[in-house]
């Protein structure tokens, strides 16, 4: 039996998902971006900015990661769509088959 509600939790899932990459990829980019700060702060006046791109990268693999996902979850919401409104469409066709 078609169940709407599992598809829906699925997509809902996939957006959890999208957001968690990109909380643990800015995350893992922090904590490589510290040592290299610790490293260099002693060296040169541009620490801070070498720690950061670790930072930068991360966010960028988690964005687009998780772009990814929520556009799959879009999709999976667009099929949920077009089955209701076929659905819907075949209700109306029957009623009017019927007179």
């Amino acid at each position: 039996m078609f169940k709407p509600e599992l598809i829906e939790a699925q997509a809902r899932g996939l957006e959890t998902t999208a957001t968690q990459y990109v909380i643990v990829a800015v995350t893992l980019g922090i904590i490589a971006g510290v040592p290299i700060f610790i490293l260099l702060q002693k060296l040169t006046d541009f620490a801070l900015v070498a720690a950061l791109v670790p930072v930068f990268i991360g966010a960028l693999i988690g964005d687009a990661k998780g772009r990814a996902l929520r556009l799959q979850a879009q999709q999976i919401r667009l099929q949920l769509q077009i089955e209701a409104n076929t659905r819907h469409l075949a209700t109306i066709l029957e009623l009017l088959s019927n007179r």
